[in-house]
């Protein structure tokens, strides 16, 4: 999949990414992460979520 394609799947706005740490930059909520009972929504930049997905389907294609 292209990375235009696969950013058209996301709502973008301006925030922190929780893997590179760039900030001041457009993210997308991934997913959420719990500790201790408490849940928070994890975002990512745009080369982040690229490179997740490339990694989802490597790993699936493993299988």
């Amino acid at each position: 999949m292209k990375p235009l394609a696969l950013w058209e799947w996301f709502a973008w706005a301006a925030g922190t990414c929780f893997r590179c740490d760039r900030t001041g930059t457009e993210v997308a909520p991934i997913g959420t992460i719990s500790a201790r009972g408490i849940d928070v929504e994890i975002r990512a930049c745009r080369a982040c979520v690229f490179h997740l997905e490339q990694l989802h389907w490597s790993l699936v294609m493993r299988q």
